[in-house]
């Protein structure tokens, strides 16, 4: 808390007064990072999360990947920040599946705008997974991967979980024999 008032040029206890304890302080900054500024204006009312109900299936993956690229560039440090935290505090710990069930319910929704129907939990679980800060954190951090590779990646995926390829019983092709 010493460092943000050092650097908002004010008094330690002006940023408790103002921002409430450290655990209010880095849920508020995850609320202004998932959206992107201080507007009251929820992410599900946003254009950007209006787009990925237009046009076609193509177009509606390209808008979720572009969305949650776009917020895991602002999110995902501050999510492994909050991770990490939760761990040995319980009040952050409690926050974290707080955020984490209303960052499911951002899935459901938005898949449902992507699918123009009521998606299936499984479904909503994987592309919850694949789109997760997680998983941005592994590629572009990790990995090496630009966020274009990330969103381009995304992309295709959430299309692979949409439109699945035929189970292994459905298939119409035959397994190489091992040897």
């Amino acid at each position: 808390m010493r460092d943000v008032a050092r650097a908002a040029g004010v008094s330690v206890e002006t940023v408790y007064a103002s921002a409430g304890t450290k655990s209010d302080l880095l849920e508020r900054a995850i609320d202004i990072a998932v959206v992107g500024d201080d507007e009251p204006v929820p992410l599900a009312q946003r254009p950007e999360f209006q787009a990925m109900g237009a046009g076609s299936l193509i177009a509606r993956a390209a808008a979720t990947a572009r969305l949650l690229t776009n917020l895991h560039k602002r999110v995902a440090p501050l999510d492994r920040t909050l991770g990490h935290a939760a761990l040995t505090d319980p009040e952050l710990a409690h926050r974290q599946r707080e955020i984490q069930t209303r960052r499911r319910a951002s899935f459901h929704d938005g898949l449902t705008l992507v699918v123009g129907r009521e998606p299936e939990p499984e479904l909503v679980d994987g592309i919850w997974a694949v789109g997760s800060p997680d998983v941005y954190l592994l590629l572009v951090e990790t990995a090496g991967w630009s966020p274009e590779r990330y969103q381009s990646w995304l992309a295709e995926s959430i299309l692979r979980l949409i439109v699945p390829l035929p189970t292994l019983d459905d298939s119409p092709f035959e397994l190489p024999e091992t040897p």
